[in-house]
């Protein structure tokens, strides 16, 4: 007989931890007043999306030997400006009695923990309560070249739990025309003369947002930055034998072209990484690839320490009513790079100038890579020509006879 009741109660103890293992305490969740219908059966840890200034009524569920039935409810715990009001029913109704539901109200954009305790015993079940619900890309056509747009759209995790959706780009990517734009689930998206980024996320009505989703690439890639010998690129790069190229481009390129534009040298590309070996002077263009087609350039020009990129083709000093000539590396260079050149006097009088913007408007580098100083009217003596290239200074004592 002992042995019959031991063998009993540890039968009547492994089916009611093993129930209880498969079926643990629970909570029910209905959005959609006034008859709830959207439902979600969670034990703790998931996370819920809440839609703004709307019950959502919760209920608590046991296990109950065969079926879960209802539990009164102690507490519910809300994010901060969340309301909470619990209500108990002991004498009837839809659910056999005692049976209790709690209304859980957001009012604010907080977000966080939300904690209900069963009444009768020491149960707790924790979600994480948000408010604006996952957004995902459903249709994203391809934008191959410059000035394409298409329609984008993307869904949402939980239609009653937002109120729009903001579109965020990067690079030449535009909504609407705009880099941020607020709105529905369907956008014109287009590029300018490259592509970049683009990410979206949920609002509420309650003020509150959602994550970014995952970033997509858009249209052709674009360079946020480049690097030479891993310092940012200048618009003249003085190295020693060789340099390491790198362009930036916000992971929107799957490689790069490069292409030697100007001076001499040897390029070893690897990408969106290069290394070149000026000799003495090189112009390197590289532009930015990915499966959309060929996207934002960059020319880098690279000279070795030392080199000045300019000759003094005349004699020095010059007969009176020669020419002064001063002759740079080629065209395009002088026309890039040449900011001003300036002649003076033995007592800083200015004699003649050539500034950059007169340069530009006159095109005078169009198709030459020389100046040329008329002596004619200069009196006999020694004067200093002042050469800005890029970021340095050179000058220049001459002679006149």
């Amino acid at each position: 007989m002992i042995k019959s009741f031991k063998f009993f109660l540890l039968v009547f103890f492994a089916n009611t931890f093993f129930a209880n293992a498969q079926n643990p305490p629970r909570i029910v969740i209905g959005f959609g007043p006034p008859n709830f219908f959207n439902q979600s059966t969670l034990y703790g840890g998931e996370t819920v999306y809440f839609p703004c200034n709307e019950n959502a009524k919760i209920f608590a569920q046991s296990y109950q030997g065969s079926s879960y039935g209802f539990e009164e409810i102690d507490y519910v715990t809300t994010p901060s400006g969340w309301n909470s009001v619990n209500y108990t029913n002991t004498s009837g109704g839809s659910f056999p009695p005692p049976w209790a539901y709690a209304y859980v109200t957001p009012f604010t954009g907080q977000q966080g923990t939300l904690t209900l305790k069963f009444k009768n015993s020491s149960t707790l079940i924790s979600v994480n309560a948000k408010l604006g619900p996952p957004v995902s890309f459903s249709s994203t056509p391809g934008l191959y070249g410059a000035n394409q747009s298409a329609t984008y759209q993307v869904n949402v995790g939980n239609q009653i739990a937002y109120s729009d959706v903001t579109w965020q780009t990067t690079g030449g990517v535009r909504v609407n025309g705009s880099t941020s734009y607020t709105g529905g689930t369907s956008q014109t998206v287009s590029t300018t003369s490259f592509g970049g980024k683009l990410k979206v996320r949920s609002n509420n009505s309650c003020g509150g947002s959602g994550d970014w989703s995952n970033e997509i690439v858009v249209g052709t890639p674009y360079i946020a930055s480049k690097t030479v010998n891993g310092s940012p690129a200048q618009s003249m790069n003085y190295v020693n034998g060789g340099a390491y190229l790198l362009l930036f481009t916000d992971n929107t390129a799957t490689g790069a072209d490069w292409n030697i534009d100007g001076g001499s040298g040897s390029i070893s590309p690897y990408g969106v990484s290069c290394h070149a070996y000026p000799s003495p002077f090189m112009r390197l263009q590289a532009t930015a690839t990915n499966q959309f087609g060929s996207g934002e350039s960059y020319m880098f020009y690279i000279q070795d320490n030392g080199y000045s990129g300019y000759r003094m083709a005349s004699s020095n000093p010059v007969k009176n009513g020669d020419k002064i000539r001063v002759e740079f590396a080629d065209a395009k260079y002088a026309d890039d790079l040449v900011k001003g050149l300036t002649l003076y006097s033995e007592k800083e009088k200015v004699i003649w100038s050539l500034s950059k913007e007169e340069a530009k408007m006159g095109k005078f580098f169009k198709d030459k890579n020389f100046v040329e100083i008329d002596t004619g009217k200069l009196n006999k003596g020694v004067y200093y020509l002042h050469l800005q290239i890029a970021d340095k200074k050179y000058i220049e004592r001459l002679g006149i006879e």
